[in-house]
C-alpha cells in the first residue's frame, strides 16, 4: 500500500512512503525473518532422546547438545519454544541442513498450513488452536514440525503445548 502526502497544490514536495508492509516483504526469499507478535522472553530448547530401552531429557539445552543428537541409533526430539529467535532457527537450520525456505516458514506466524518434502526431511507447518481460559477466546499458535530419519524438530511460538501427553507416553514407555 502506498500513501502519498503533498505540500501545496503545485505537486512540489511530494513524498511516497510504504506503510503497512512487514519487514519480510523486502527480504529475499529464504531469509529468516520473524513475523508475529514481538516477545521479550528468551527462546528455549528441550530435548528428549529415546529408544525402546532408554530415555534422556535435557531442558534449556544448547546447540552443541542438539548437534550431539544427530549421532547414534536413538530418536531425538528437539523442541524449540520461541520462534522469535531467528539466530537460533538459523543455527538449528545449519546443524540439520534445513532449506532456507523451511527456515523462513518456521519464523513466519502468518504461514498457512502446508506439507513439504525435502531431501532428508519432511516439513509441516500448522496452527494449534486453544480455547483455554475463562473468557473462552480461541488463540492460534504457529507450529512447525520437521521429521528427519532419526530426529524430530518442533518449533512453537509459546511454551506449553499439546505435545505434553506424547512426552509423558515416552517417559512411561506406554507408546509404540
Amino acid at each position: 500500500m502506498v500513501s502519498r502526502s503533498s505540500k501545496g497544490t503545485s505537486g512540489k514536495g511530494r513524498s511516497s512512503t510504504l506503510s503497512g508492509c512487514s519487514e519480510s516483504a523486502f527480504q529475499a526469499p529464504g531469509t529468516t525473518v520473524f513475523v508475529g507478535r514481538q516477545r521479550r522472553e528468551q527462546a528455549s530448547i528441550d530435548i528428549i532422546r529415546f529408544s525402546a530401552e532408554t530415555i534422556q531429557e535435557w531442558h534449556q539445552a544448547d546447540i552443541e547438545t542438539c548437534n550431539a543428537c544427530l549421532a547414534g541409533p536413538t530418536i531425538s526430539w528437539i523442541n524449540v519454544n520461541g520462534i522469535h529467535d531467528t539466530a537460533l532457527i538459523e543455527q538449528l537450520g545449519d546443524a540439520f541442513d534445513l532449506h532456507p525456505l523451511t527456515r523462513e516458514d518456521i519464523a513466519n506466524t502468518s504461514q498457512r498450513p502446508k506439507w513439504e518434502e525435502f531431501d532428508g526431511y519432511a516439513f509441516l507447518a500448522m496452527k494449534m488452536l486453544d480455547d483455554a481460559g475463562a473468557d473462552r477466546v480461541v488463540t492460534v499458535e504457529h507450529v512447525s514440525l520437521i521429521l528427519g530419519p532419526t530426529w524430530v524438530l518442533s518449533f512453537l511460538e509459546d511454551e506449553g503445548d499439546v505435545f505434553e501427553s506424547v512426552r509423558q507416553r515416552l517417559r512411561t514407555a506406554s507408546g509404540r
